[in-house]
């Protein structure tokens, strides 16, 4: 016999124990002699009660209630610092594309401007500008008029080349530049009509 079996401590689980699978915890609990595998229970000179055999206890998947704590902080900073950032680029975006619509309204006055001296040199320079943003539409210099993306509105505010660039009143004798009618400011405080 065994020292183990001498002292009255219970011997270790027969070879052949059912295994643990990975999602289960192991315990050692005390078995019955009909759960005591084959010829280990059998054997004379051994007491089928003084030992434990290994058995699986499956655990409960789910959360504690520290980890729901955690993971709600977690998504309430990420959420916290999200949001200002969504709003910072969606204006971001909106004053980019203002800057490419007010390059390509520019790019295309230049164009009609050029296509007509070319037509007629002898013509005054700001003959050669058109009247409206329209007459662009019309000689086919553009497709349509551009939505501000400030104000969401095709109206923009036309200078002429005799107006003063500071001064909100134009003559409307021609078309020499373009500015937005937005009364908002960019990040660094200039304002989208000045642009």
């Amino acid at each position: 016999m065994r020292n183990t079996e001498r002292s009255g401590l219970p011997s270790l689980p027969p070879r052949n124990a059912p295994s643990c699978l990975p999602h289960e915890r192991c315990v050692f609990a005390l078995s019955r002699v009909g759960d005591i595998p084959g010829s280990f229970a059998r054997r004379p000179g051994r007491n089928p009660m003084n030992f434990f055999a290994l058995s699986c206890v499956r655990m409960r998947a789910g959360l504690t209630l520290i980890e729901l704590i955690v993971c709600t902080v977690i998504i309430g900073v990420l959420s916290g610092v999200a949001l200002p950032m969504s709003r910072n680029f969606v204006r971001y975006e909106r004053e980019r594309a203002l800057k490419e619509t007010l390059r390509d309204l520019r790019e295309a006055i230049d164009r009609f401007r050029d296509r007509h001296f070319k037509a007629n040199p002898s013509l005054n320079e700001d003959a050669c500008f058109p009247l409206s943003l329209d007459e662009l539409v019309r000689e086919r210099v553009l497709r349509r008029i551009p939505d501000d993306p400030m104000t969401m509105a095709a109206t923009w505010r036309t200078i002429s080349t005799t107006d003063d660039p500071s001064s909100p009143i134009s003559d409307h004798l021609n078309v020499f530049d373009v500015r937005s009618l937005s009364t908002g400011s960019s990040q660094i405080g200039k304002p989208y009509s000045d642009w």
